[in-house]
């Protein structure tokens, strides 16, 4: 991925299922009556369609070449098997959506670092790379929060339910 033009069609394939990924299971926590996970994924959906709309700005005016999000044949090279906008569909507690949703994110972070590091990419790619590792931080961060006060709250209630029995 040396040019721009690659790593710009790249990431937009790659925030393009991330966004649609979270609105789906933003929709299923929902249903599922988990309101703190929905609006978790709701806020990945946001940032994540920002991002796209960051990346569309800077794919003004060039030509990009086609990417499919299938076509990223997963983001690092240790050739894990991809996690397809299905599996967003798939029923599953919060905490085992919010578990995916965090390898999802290390991924793409893992990703943009090696991006960024690469000595093959433009420096254009490399910066641009960079920030993205830096987001993706913050959302890695996010979700280790959620799921740091999700374990409190689980241990809080077997205790609560050990002491009452």
């Amino acid at each position: 991925m040396k040019t721009i033009e690659d790593f710009l069609a790249r990431a937009l394939a790659i925030g393009a299922e991330a966004a649609a990924s979270y609105q789906l299971l933003a929709e299923q926590m929902q249903v599922h009556n988990h309101r703190d996970a929905a609006g978790v994924f709701r806020g990945l959906a946001r940032m994540e369609i920002g991002r796209h709309d960051e990346l569309l700005e800077r794919a003004a005016g060039r030509v990009l070449p086609a990417v499919m999000p299938w076509d990223c044949q997963w983001l690092d090279s240790a050739g894990r098997d991809p996690l397809p906008l299905d599996w967003a569909r798939r029923p599953m507690t919060a905490h085992h959506a919010l578990r995916v949703a965090l390898a999802n994110e290390e991924r793409s972070r893992r990703f943009f670092e090696q991006c960024a590091g690469s000595p093959a990419c433009s420096d254009e790619v490399r910066r641009m790379a960079r920030k993205f590792a830096d987001e993706e931080d913050g959302h890695i961060a996010r979700l280790e929060r959620v799921l740091g006060q999700a374990a409190r709250s689980i241990a809080g209630a077997a205790q609560g339910r050990a002491a009452s029995g």
